[in-house]
């Protein structure tokens, strides 16, 4: 690596510009601790046939009424309402029993505040999941935004775009283990980095600057990754880099991106 490779990735890694945006479930939180019982319990208490553990995991990610629509064409008569509930019930009675965070999660988002970053959440969860599973492990705190879908202001991409602006950084850092956290980082024009370790589907993932196979491989980066967020930004609200530089120009742009 030359140093001026190096020198790029320190000033990620260390900058007060820099945000750091995570999904939750397979990123930060091994939702299989919490999501397999809970769901072997649905379908036993309804009498529907489960699918692969495998097959339930590859749906982790995606919208929670996507899910509730998924299940009800797998044979759930009930009204979906009624479902969504029961899950939820079930749920939230696990995390605090058997949920468990991927190795590293706390000392390492500990450690990138320490160097300086901010850290967001944006998550397909709703609010009340993600928050019990951050205040059951401690992690609010350590948090400066968070986005779920509960928000009602769109899918991933654009709930991103809104963390993005309002926290008024020049560089972005997306971390997540599903095609859609993917193509929300690039949309957005940030450092997209992929957590192998989670439930990503064969090539999700191919896209993505960097693959970690462990959370705490954030703090040590082995390769240069794309930077500059106001140069996309510039390219997507037609405004001259240079002009985006204070809070000031920063606003005017984000009036420019939601015109």
């Amino acid at each position: 690596m030359r140093g001026t490779e190096r020198a790029a990735i320190v000033r990620v890694m260390t900058s007060t510009d820099t945000l750091f945006v995570f999904d939750l479930d397979g990123t930060l939180y091994d939702t299989s601790s919490s999501f397999l019982p809970t769901m072997n319990a649905v379908y036993r208490e309804y009498a529907v046939e489960p699918p692969s553990d495998d097959t339930l995991l590859g749906l982790v990610g995606e919208p929670f009424p996507s899910f509730v629509d998924w299940l009800i064409a797998q044979g759930f008569s009930l009204d979906k309402s009624v479902l969504a509930r029961r899950i939820a019930e079930l749920e939230f009675a696990a995390i605090p029993k058997r949920g468990r965070l991927y190795p590293g999660v706390p000392e390492t988002l500990a450690a990138l505040r320490e160097r300086g970053a901010r850290l967001a959440l944006c998550t397909n969860g709703d609010i009340h999941y993600a928050g019990l599973i951050l205040d059951t492990f401690g992690l609010s705190p350590l948090f400066d935004r968070i986005s779920t879908h509960s928000d009602g202001s769109g899918a991933k991409t654009e709930r991103l775009r809104g963390l993005i602006l309002s926290d008024g950084c020049s560089r972005c850092v997306m971390v997540g283990d599903r095609y859609n956290d993917m193509q929300a980082g690039q949309a957005n024009g940030c450092t997209t980095v992929g957590a192998g370790y989670g439930f990503p589907r064969p090539g999700e993932l191919d896209e993505a600057d960097l693959v970690i196979e462990q959370f705490s491989d954030l703090l040590t980066f082995p390769e240069p990754v794309r930077v500059g967020l106001e140069r996309d930004l510039e390219s997507a609200a037609g405004i001259p880099c240079d002009d985006c530089r204070d809070s000031l120009d920063r606003d005017r742009l984000a009036d420019r991106l939601l015109e």
